[in-house]
């Protein structure tokens, strides 16, 4: 069965809004089936090619939501990055008009008679 792009993401997100919201992941786990999966193999309910068949699927969703949450963070980083330098070059901006209109009010003193 070929799962798409879009279907793994989806998963993955929800799969973090999961992990978010309820602390107790452990049974609502695809690492929960693995457990179970290995049981009924020990006890005889599945074939051992299943349960590893089940155990390898379940790796390559960890492996992928891994990556999606690598990925969410350099991307997070990022951002972050380019907002602080937009802000600060606003800052910058802002604080030479500030200093630019100063060197005029000073010049205006300057020129006073008195």
């Amino acid at each position: 069965m070929l799962v798409s792009k879009q279907e793994l993401v989806a998963f993955s997100i929800g799969l973090l809004m999961i992990e978010a919201t309820k602390p107790d992941l452990e049974e609502y786990s695809a690492f929960a089936k693995v457990k179970e999966s290995q049981r009924m193999s020990d006890e005889g309910k599945m074939d051992q090619d299943e349960a590893d068949g089940i155990r390898k699927r379940c790796r390559t969703v960890g492996f992928a939501l891994q990556a999606e949450m690598n990925h969410f963070h350099r991307r997070r980083e990022v951002d972050f990055k380019e907002m602080m330098q937009a802000y600060l070059r606003q800052q910058i901006a802002f604080y030479q008009r500030v200093g630019q209109q100063l060197e005029r009010t000073l010049h205006m003193y300057d020129n006073l008679q008195g």
